[in-house]
């Protein structure tokens, strides 16, 4: 049997972003961390979301929930049989509340009913979820549920009235009893971990159930009391709470510096949420910075952490081999600029603000041609163009951001004090920038002459990137010269530089990149 799944203590609405307006800053999913057989769910959930307003994450041991913000359910995982039945129930339902175990997983649709599936690869384990599910689902027939958690062959549920409800034995028996024990008290919110689960009720005290190795029950029982708490998490053999005024409390064994180390690292922050795993802690502050903590088993600690960095994130949420966070998406832009002929005066942007920004937005487009036109670029420099055109184009779909320049021309040439220096026939340069996800753009160049000739000798149709030639007058010529960054890259498919050095003609120049605004 395998060994048992942590979940993120309380994972509810109070503790997850909403979506920012059309025009501002939306929602996306980062995760981090992967399973004994390499499956990266938590990332892959990442992409599955892409382009979605996400308004609640939720991370069990071997599969990952995300909950968009008209209600509809997108998991990923292996055990995909599990991941189907959830998603076929809840297809024609509005979902508010998601809750990812170790192989199970929980929803509450709008009228507080809950739906629910369990994983079968675990052969002898396959009857004690569905026998928890079938519990669960019958002690909350004709009540209406508001929230959620499931762990360890366990589940518990919150009703609108502020009752407990605990189905499943667990590994003891900590569900049920957290119920006896919230009886007559108004709960806010409820957690669910592998050996215990914990109940807030609505003056901000403690109520938890269950194993009590290390003290990681009553030892966070009696650093709780006298503080209001706001938020409890428990991971395998430690808990963490989260008090009223941003500070984190701890209790139980540590591997790595789980309550420690955490708490070092945010003192003097006013942290908001917390989660709790097995070897790892996460804390999230009031400015959106995530910290996490602990052994780096499956590489989720140094995952999240670099993923993180820099962005602003909304909610966390802590499984046994994955992590997920919510981050704010800042409004996105993208610039462009194609020219035939001539140096260009300044990139032109051409933007799209996230008001734009929805899936299968129309594009945007800026549009310039010159036909049988002459620059002048000082008194013995000169360039003409026959039948040129150039066009830039921006893409936003989803979470993949594009933008495409083409430059045409007929013919051109190009000369220096007389002579001329550079001839071509129909020239066509193609370039594409693409990023998905706000990864690294990753730009595509095609580049290709008729015929080409530089100082009167041929030159290869489909030159090398950055082919450089010399003149006869101590310049150089470039073809093919491609100048990537960080946020895109500059191709000219010509460019005529003096002895000097200095750049002094073009014929082709695309511009092409997707800034991020922030």
């Amino acid at each position: 049997m395998p060994e048992p799944a942590s979940e993120s203590g309380l994972l509810t609405v109070s503790h997850t972003a909403a979506v920012a307006a059309a025009d501002g800053p939306v929602t996306r999913v980062v995760g981090a961390g992967k399973d004994g057989e390499g499956n990266t769910h938590a990332s892959d959930l990442g992409h599955k979301t892409a382009g979605k307003h996400i308004t609640a994450i939720s991370a069990g041991q071997n599969h990952a929930l995300a909950l968009t913000d008209d209600g509809h359910i997108i998991g990923a995982g292996p055990d995909r049989q599990q991941l189907a039945d959830l998603s076929t129930q809840a297809a024609d339902k509005r979902i508010t509340a998601i809750a990812a175990g170790d192989s199970h997983s929980l929803a509450v649709t709008d009228d507080g009913h809950i739906i629910a599936a369990a994983g079968e690869q675990y052969h002898e384990a396959g009857d004690s979820y569905k026998k928890c599910i079938s519990e669960l689902l019958s002690q909350t027939k004709g009540k209406r549920v508001t929230a959620i958690a499931a762990a360890w062959f366990s589940s518990l549920a919150l009703t609108d009235d502020g009752q407990v409800i605990g189905a499943g034995a667990g590994l003891w028996d900590q569900a049920p009893s957290l119920a006896d024990m919230a009886k007559g008290k108004r709960v806010t919110a409820v957690a669910n971990a592998w050996y215990r689960s914990f109940a807030l009720t609505d003056d901000g005290q403690v109520i938890g159930a269950g194993d009590d190795k290390y003290r990681a029950l009553s030892g966070l029982l009696s650093q709780a009391k006298g503080k209001r708490i706001i938020a409890v998490s428990s991971g395998q053999w430690h808990s963490l709470a989260l008090t009223d005024d941003g500070q984190v409390i701890g209790a139980g064994k540590e591997y790595c510096g789980e309550i420690t180390k955490l708490i070092a690292e945010t003192a003097g922050k006013r942290v908001t949420a917390i989660a709790a795993s097995k070897v790892y802690s996460l804390a999230l502050t009031a400015e959106g910075q995530v910290i996490a903590v602990g052994d780096n088993e499956h590489e989720v600690v140094s995952e999240l952490k670099h993923k993180t960095q820099g962005k602003k994130a909304t909610a966390i949420t802590a499984g046994d081999t994955c992590a997920l966070a919510l981050v704010k998406q800042p409004p996105r832009m993208m610039a462009g600029q194609a020219t035939v002929a001539g140096l260009p005066q300044a990139t032109a942007p051409n933007e799209l603000g996230a008001s734009g920004a929805r899936p299968s937005a129309a594009p945007a487009s800026q549009h310039t041609s010159l036909t049988s036109d002459s620059l002048k670029k000082g008194e013995n420099q000169s360039i003409q163009i026959s039948q040129g055109e150039s066009s830039i184009t921006t893409i936003l779909s989803g979470g993949v951001r594009t933008v495409h320049g083409t430059v045409t021309a007929a013919t051109a040439q190009a000369g220096t004090n007389a002579p001329l220096v550079a001839a071509l026939t129909a020239m066509s340069l193609d370039v594409t920038v693409t990023s998905t996800n706000d990864e690294a753009p990753s730009p595509t160049v095609h580049l290709k002459f008729n015929e080409i000739t530089i100082n009167g000798q041929q030159q290869p149709t489909a030159p090398a990137p950055n082919t450089t030639l010399a003149l006869d007058n101590g310049g150089k010529a470039v073809l093919n010269r491609q100048q990537p960054n960080d946020t895109g890259i500059d191709v000219t498919a010509v460019a005529l530089f003096d002895h000097s050095g200095h750049e002094v003609m073009r014929l082709g120049h695309i511009s092409a990149h997707l800034p991020i605004a922030t």
